[in-house]
């Protein structure tokens, strides 16, 4: 992953595991909510079950990453193979969930979200209109996340397309 995938995006910040293996304070910890009470955790799930093999990254070097989708040419992969991942078996492609024709992104949607229990985040990516909206957070509330996530990311969409008139 190092050598041909981080290295040729430049992703400096990405490793595995929790975002922070010392004791610094400097990124912040995973919560876990107990009843009505929310605590800080750096008990995640196991790798055998973590989502995208438990990587962690900034949202700068991740932003490098989906851009591979919004890109012909890139460092790693050329066009036909990328074009694959991405080729819909049903409504799932390479990781990615696929929605087909959606009129505000001009053609397919890629999706993808996840959790190790403790953080979750939900990325969509539109390459006809070269956009990447992503949301992440460091909690994890079974119940009700993965909605507030999502209706985050629609708010985002549509204030970026208002924005720029799309």
């Amino acid at each position: 992953m190092r050598q041909r995938l981080f290295d040729p995006l430049d992703m400096s910040s990405a490793g595995f595991g929790e975002p922070d293996t010392g004791k610094s304070l400097g990124q912040p910890w995973g919560h876990n909510k107990s009843a009505e009470k929310w605590e800080p955790s750096k008990s995640y799930d196991a790798e055998a079950i973590g989502p995208a093999g438990e990587i962690h990254c900034s949202i700068e070097d991740w932003a490098k990453f989906l851009s591979l989708q919004l890109t012909v040419k890139n460092p790693i992969l050329d066009s036909e193979y990328l074009s694959k991942l991405t080729e819909p078996v049903g409504f799932y492609a390479g990781g990615w969930g696929i929605i087909e024709n959606l009129e505000w992104a001009k053609g397919k949607v890629l999706t993808h979200n996840g959790s190790n229990g403790i953080w979750y985040s939900t990325v969509l990516v539109a390459p006809k209109i070269n956009r990447a909206y992503v949301v992440v957070t460091n909690s994890r509330d079974f119940s009700a996340t993965g909605d507030i996530c999502s209706d985050m990311l629609n708010k985002l969409i549509k204030m970026d397309l208002e924005t720029t008139g799309d």
